[in-house]
């Protein structure tokens, strides 16, 4: 505990003595008071004790308090001195205080004495402060004086001598004290011109060159003060005295110094500036007579207003007094006591502003000046203005403040409280005030410690003690409240003054946010950190049971296909129900999960006895025995549902309303958390079908880098079309002027230049083997990151259906027989050039009308019988009769072939329609050669009947040879590729022949006649030998050969042998050319069927293939 004050206190009214006693004491000062009320009384006092304070009735029957100030004055006592008179004038006040008074105090307001009694105190603290840097101050001047004398001492002693010659700077004299106080020998001195230079401390070299100059140019510095570097590394400061040599002409040839080293002398110096200039006060030296200022440091400068200290030199310390009166009692005071101490004056700065100092000085009159500290005490004398209202205010203060307070005293007894510790704790007064102690209301769990406080706080410890802590407190009514409480010790005393805040709501709230926190945190870290969607679900889940402190809780995602709620993540849910946690349809009434599923709407059951809920589901709760659920449903920004949250306890929960926002925040942070984590896995599904489709997509793509045109990436796909074995080979190895001409680079390279994109651009490029090939590449740049991506195509097959497709697309317009194409139904969707030859119908006319416009009369029944059956069977021939645009019928042979895609649906009907009508008429006008007729019409039913080459090959060979009375036979079919016409079928021929004539050039002599010129070929003795001439085992007598014709062209032949030679008739010749002719129209069908369907299937193919590729 702090030492009491020692109050010495003159008065003859005892009982204003302990009015004056009781009220120190309340007000917090810590003393002890000795009362006196005579002189004889108060000097033995005086003599017998140290005091801290003099307080003194002004007015007393036998000595008044002027009497006793003066004695106190006299005896050179710095007491504070406060007078305290229940009638005191303001004159009688301005006096004592002119005395000497610290202060004075009516009796009648003696709350304004514990203040003034501190203000005194610290007012003695101030002036002991002061005296004591006035002591310091003192004592630095006289350690000044001492280093001077010193210096002087030193001075005479350590010094040295050099002379320097000019303009060299060559030294010609160098003594050995220079050489001392160096540290460098002579001999460096003298081999090193102007050596100074080369010691000179670094800040002072550009100083000491400057003056080097000087000399050099004939000037003589007389004075030089510099710091040097020793041999050893130590500074010392140097003075350099100079005088000069001149020659005749009156050049400057050499200077002589005497160098003194008064580093001491120099160090004393600045640590004396630094105290000037680094002092907290004012500090100034003045003319005694004049005024004038002669130093003062910038403190006190910057009190008077002026930014530098020069500028404030340049005033007058006269200008700053604003009565001079007050001047003339500082120099009458300092001419009879020499010292002043604290003397309050108030003073002018430059721009006419008044403030109040505290003045003490010293006055030296040998030296004619004043020397002393100013203190600006201005926010001091406001501070004694404002304090007596402040005291008058401080019970209203007390009273009314928005914060609980109490006085405590030492026993814990609550001695005052105001009336907002009535709210807060909700007791009256008359119930707290002398009979409540204040750990009465403090929580048990909270009350030790506060208790150690309390006593602690009255002890040498008290700083281990905080001033302000937390705690709570059971008010009246049992309800535990969070107090924020300041206390403090009053001065003097042992009560302690506390003043409570209730932050009930506050850590309501900060608890509130740390839980939202703790919340939002684990669902952003599983939403970043999660692998995958159960692992989110699942991290989620477990943090918002920990946090909001659940037993048991599930997340179900919903299935929408099958409207199902999945479990997704599951806590405490197998053991509660003794059962596996399995998927519920979202239609199951059973349940709160389904419910809230359904409406989209939360349940929020703190207690499920107090919340009405389906019949089914409350004794399901009970039986596992939940008391308290909450369940709500998981929607998107959509308001889909995505799936539910449920958490539930065995124990009701206080939950307040205001907690269904936060569930709502929850929901929604993790529908986007859910979202979010659904579509990064939607983006590695999507990434790694990228890099799979990048691999092997049957497009080539690639990637080339726009400034330097290098190959950045490319795929597999696009590798092989340039035929590189590998994609690192094509990456290493690709340069754009292998595979593409000058031209080509430059024609692209202006298409992207225009638009930024290339589509569909076809080209032929060049492979690694220069083999060309036709390319669709198409290109875009992307500026931003350099370079341009692609894809290429090859679409060398799809050009060489095209050139097949145009090649079919002129045999179909230029047939003779009629080909139409037609849907399923029917509609003729083309028709060639030939249906108007046939059928007068122009193609355009018939396009879009059904098949059965050709029909008969009465025919279209059989039509569309005939279209169903084609479509039944891969093809179908048929003989019958069609109707001509004017009503004419026309004889003709239908074939109708069925085209199918991969999917083996019916994609169209192809027709060809042959005209009968001459074969008809040859059939009337030979009808008299039935027998010709017959192998004619055997020939004729081979061609129609048959459904494959090979298959009218071998019918209408054997056909022939059956009917007519030849022995064997071979069919040729001309390659017109090769130029030759090789055996398809043979029967009945010797093997050494067929060996020999297998394959026959057509332009050989012997069969040019047959295979040239289409001309029927008759020979006896044909072919006797082979090429070797060896003779043949039997050979052929006589040969006949006929050609086989389509779209007036030879593409074949027939060849028949015989052993004996044979006359052949002009009516057999006709014969055996219309077999040959109907062969040839067989053939050459079959072959158009062939070549029709194949590039149909190519033509499809190639369109499935741009599709994908597409």
């Amino acid at each position: 505990m702090d030492e009491k004050l020692q109050i010495l206190h003159l008065e003859d009214n005892p009982i204003d003595a302990e009015l004056i006693k009781e009220t120190l004491s309340y007000g917090g000062i810590n003393c002890e008071v000795v009362p006196v009320h005579t002189r004889e009384g108060f000097l033995t006092a005086l003599d017998e004790k140290e005091f801290d304070l003099i307080l003194a009735d002004y007015s007393l029957p036998s000595f008044d308090g002027l009497a006793a100030l003066e004695i106190v004055r006299k005896r050179g006592m710095e007491l504070p001195f406060i007078f305290i008179s229940a009638v005191l004038g303001e004159e009688l006040a301005v006096e004592t205080l002119k005395r000497g008074a610290t202060d004075y105090v009516i009796k009648s307001r003696l709350e304004r004495l514990v203040p003034a009694v501190e203000r005194a105190l610290r007012e003695k603290e101030a002036r002991i402060y002061r005296r004591e840097l006035e002591r310091e101050i003192m004592e630095l001047e006289q350690e000044t004086k001492e280093l001077e004398a010193t210096y002087q001492e030193v001075s005479k002693r350590v010094r040295g001598f050099l002379k320097m010659e000019l303009p060299s700077g060559k030294l010609t004299l160098v003594d050995k004290f220079l050489a001392e106080l160096s540290g460098y020998p002579i001999k460096e001195w003298h081999e090193t011109p102007n050596f100074i230079q080369k010691i000179v401390r670094p800040d002072f070299q550009e100083y000491y060159r400057e003056k080097f100059k000087q000399m050099q140019d004939g000037i003589v510095p007389k004075m030089m003060e510099y710091a040097i570097i020793r041999q050893n590394g130590e500074e010392r400061w140097w003075h350099q005295f100079n005088i000069g040599a001149f020659n005749v002409e009156g050049e400057l040839v050499s200077i002589s110094s005497v160098i003194i080293d008064d580093t001491e002398n120099k160090e004393s110096e600045i640590k004396y500036q630094n105290l000037f200039e680094n002092a907290l006060v004012g500090i100034f030296r003045t003319d005694f007579k004049t005024g004038k200022i002669i130093e003062a440091n910038e403190k006190l400068a910057k009190m008077y207003g002026y930014s530098s200290i020069s500028s404030f030199k340049h005033s007058n310390i006269l200008n700053h007094y604003l009565n001079l009166r007050d001047r003339e009692k500082v120099i009458s005071q300092l001419q009879q006591n020499i010292v002043i101490e604290e003397l309050q004056i108030k003073q002018k700065r430059k721009d006419g502003s008044f403030f109040w100092i505290s003045l003490s000085a010293r006055y030296y009159p040998k030296e004619g000046f004043i020397e002393g500290i100013v203190i600006d005490i201005t926010d001091k004398k406001k501070a004694e203005e404002e304090l007596y209202q402040r005291e008058q205010e401080l019970e209203k203060i007390f009273e009314n403040t928005g914060t609980a307070t109490i006085i405590v005293e030492e026993d814990k007894t609550i001695s005052k409280c105001n009336q907002q510790f009535e709210i807060v704790t909700g007791y009256s007064k008359e119930e707290i005030e002398g009979k409540m102690f204040w750990d009465q209301i403090v929580h048990p769990e909270d009350r030790t410690r506060m208790v150690r406080y309390h006593y602690t706080r009255r002890t040498k410890a008290a700083a281990t003690v905080p001033a302000a802590y937390e705690h709570r407190i059971i008010d009246k009514y049992g309800t535990i409240k969070h107090i924020y409480l300041r206390v403090a010790v009053l001065p003097g005393t042992d009560k302690s003054v506390a003043a409570a805040m209730d932050i009930t709501d506050r850590i309501k709230a900060e608890e509130r946010i740390e839980r939202e926190r703790k919340v939002f945190q684990i669902i952003a870290e599983a939403a970043v950190f999660s692998v995958d969607i159960p692992d989110l679900c699942q991290h989620i889940l477990t943090g918002l049971i920990e946090i909001l402190d659940f037993d048991i809780g599930s997340i179900r995602l919903f299935e929408e296909k099958n409207e199902l709620l999945h479990p997704i993540a599951a806590i405490g849910l197998e053991e509660a129900k003794g059962e596996a946690v399995t998927s519920l349809p979202l239609k199951d009434q059973q349940y709160l999960v389904t419910l809230a599923a359904r409406t989209k709407k939360p349940i929020f059951a703190p207690d499920i006895t107090n919340y009405e809920m389906p019949n089914d589901v409350l004794p399901k709760l009970e039986k596992v025995g939940i008391r308290a659920i909450i369940t709500w449903p998981i929607v998107s920004r959509d308001k889909e549902l995505l799936g539910t949250i449920q958490l539930a306890a065995y124990q009701p929960k206080k939950i307040p309303e205001d907690d269904q926002i936060f569930f709502e925040t929850i929901a929604g942070m993790f529908s986007t958390a859910l979202e979010r984590k659904r579509a990064e896995e939607a983006l590695r599904a999507s990434e790694e079908k990228y890099r799979t489709l990048y691999e092997t997509a049957l497009v080539g793509l690639y990637r080339i880098s726009q400034d330097t045109g290098e190959l950045l990436s490319i795929n597999n796909t696009a590798a092989q079309l340039f035929r590189y074995d590998s994609q690192r080979e094509a990456l290493e190895q690709f340069r754009a002027g292998n595979h593409l001409t000058r031209e080509q680079i430059e024609k692209i390279g202006v298409k992207l230049e225009q638009k930024g994109f290339l589509e569909n651009y076809e080209i032929i490029l060049k492979r690694k083997d220069n083999s060309e090939f036709w390319a669709r590449i198409s290109a875009k740049e992307y500026p931003k990151e350099g370079h341009i991506e692609g894809t290429i195509i090859d679409i060398t097959e799809q050009k060489e259906l095209e050139i097949h497709q145009r090649q079919l697309s002129n045999i179909v317009a230029n047939s003779k027989e009629v080909v139409i194409s037609a849907d399923e139904n029917g509609t003729i969707l083309y028709a060639n050039p030939a249906v108007e030859d046939v059928f007068g119908w122009k193609p355009e006319e018939l396009e879009g009308k059904n098949i059965s416009l050709l029909a008969p009369p009465a025919g279209e029944k059989l039509q569309q019988r005939l279209l169903e059956e084609a479509l039944q069977s891969n093809k179908l021939t048929v003989e019958n009769v069609r109707k001509h645009k004017d009503g004419t019928l026309i004889p003709v042979i239908m074939t109708l072939t069925p085209l199918v895609n991969e999917q083996t649906e019916t994609t169209t009907l192809n027709i060809m329609i042959v005209d009968m009508s001459k074969v008809k008429k040859l059939e009337d006008s030979l009808r008299s050669r039935s027998y010709d007729f017959e192998v004619l019409n055997k020939i004729i039913s081979v061609g129609n009947s048959a459904q494959s080459l090979d298959e009218l090959l071998d019918f209408s060979l054997n056909a022939v040879l059956s009917s007519l009375d030849f022995e064997g036979g071979a069919i040729y079919l001309i390659d017109e590729s090769e130029q030759v016409a090789e055996i398809k079928r043979v029967l009945g021929m010797p093997r050494r022949f067929v060996d020999s004539a297998e394959s026959i050039p057509v332009n050989h002599e012997q069969v040019k006649q047959l295979f040239v010129n289409g001309q029927l070929l008759i020979s006896e003795e044909f072919w006797q030998s082979n090429k070797e001439g060896e003779e043949l085992e039997q050979p052929t007598k006589s040969l006949i050969a006929v050609p086989f014709f389509s779209k007036q062209q030879v593409i074949g032949a027939l060849v028949l042998t015989i052993q004996t030679s044979q006359q052949i008739s002009k009516e057999d010749k006709e014969m055996l050319k219309a077999i040959g002719r109907e062969i040839g129209n067989a053939i050459g069908k079959m072959l158009l069927e062939e070549e029709l369907i194949a590039v149909r299937k190519s033509l499809q193919k190639m369109f499935e293939k741009r599709e994908d590729s597409l």
